[in-house]
C-alpha cells in the first residue's frame, strides 16, 4: 500500500483497507498458484497471517499487488513499480522453472525451461492443456510399445514413477509439442538432445519380439520377419 502511495510511511492502515488488501492478496495467490507460478499457497486470514510462500516471492508479490491495489483505491501508479512488478515477476518465474520436482507440475515446468531458454518466460501456463498434451504423449508411447510404467496421469499432483533418465526423455518431447503454443522455436542442439534422450529411452524399454520387416522404405531392401529371441 506504501508502493502505490495509498498510505505514507509512517501511517497505519485502517482495518477495513486492510481487509480489502488482504482479499485481493489472496485472488493473486490463488491466481498464480493455478499458472504454476507458486508451489503452494494459502488464504490470509489477517494481517499477522504468515504466508507460505518463499522469501524469493516477496518482492513480487508486494510489488504486483501494488499495481493491483492502485486501481481499487483510485491511485495512479507510478511506471517505476510497474517495472520493478515485471522485473520481479520474471525473476520468480526462473526460480520457479530451476526448482522443478518429480511431478507432472515439475515435468510441465521442466518442460516449459526448457522452451524459456530459447524465448521469453510464459506469463501464465496452461496446466490443463499441458496435462492432455501429456498424456497423449504418454498413450502414443504406450501405444508403440516404450513401456514406461507412467501410461496416464489424472492430475499436476501426481508423481511420475519413471525415473530420471526417463523424465528427460518425457520433458523434452513435452516441451518440442509444447513451444508452438509460446511462439518458440527449439535450437537444433536442444532437438538433437531431445532425440539422444529419445533413443535411451526406446533403447531401454525394447521388448524383444518378432518385428515385421515385410514393408522397408527402399525399393531394394530385403523384406521379411527377424524373430529376436531365436535369431532368425
Amino acid at each position: 500500500m506504501r508502493l502505490c502511495g495509498i498510505i505514507d510511511a509512517a501511517e497505519a492502515v485502517p482495518a477495513d483497507q486492510m481487509q480489502d488488501a488482504i482479499e485481493v492478496l489472496n485472488r493473486l495467490g490463488q491466481r498464480w498458484l493455478a499458472s504454476g507460478l507458486l508451489a503452494a499457497w494459502t488464504d490470509a486470514t489477517g494481517p499477522t497471517f504468515s504466508l507460505v510462500t518463499p522469501a524469493t516471492a516477496d518482492d513480487a508479490l508486494s510489488y504486483s499487488l501494488a499495481l493491483r491495489l492502485g486501481p481499487e483505491f483510485g491511485v495512479a501508479v507510478t511506471p517505476d513499480v510497474a517495472t520493478v512488478a515485471a522485473d520481479e515477476l520474471r525473476m520468480l518465474w526462473r526460480d520457479r522453472l530451476a526448482t522443478a520436482d518429480t511431478t507432472v507440475n515439475g515435468i510441465i515446468l521442466r518442460a516449459l525451461r526448457i522452451i524459456s531458454t530459447h524465448g521469453p518466460l510464459p506469463d501464465t501456463v496452461g496446466f490443463a492443456g499441458a496435462l492432455a498434451t501429456l498424456n497423449a504423449l504418454l498413450a502414443e508411447w504406450h501405444v508403440a510399445g516404450i513401456g514406461l510404467p507412467d501410461y496416464s496421469v489424472t492430475g499436476l499432483a501426481d508423481t511420475l514413477a519413471s525415473d530420471m533418465a526417463d523424465r528427460d526423455a518425457v520433458a523434452y518431447q513435452l516441451a518440442i509439442r509444447l513451444a508452438p503454443e509460446y511462439g518458440t522455436e527449439l535450437s537444433g542442439l536442444t532437438l538433437r538432445s531431445a532425440e539422444e534422450a529419445m533413443n535411451r529411452l526406446r533403447l531401454r524399454y525394447f521388448v524383444q519380439g518378432t518385428v515385421d520387416f515385410s514393408e522397408l522404405p527402399t525399393p531394394n531392401s530385403y523384406g521379411g520377419r527377424f524373430d529376436f529371441e531365436s535369431g532368425q
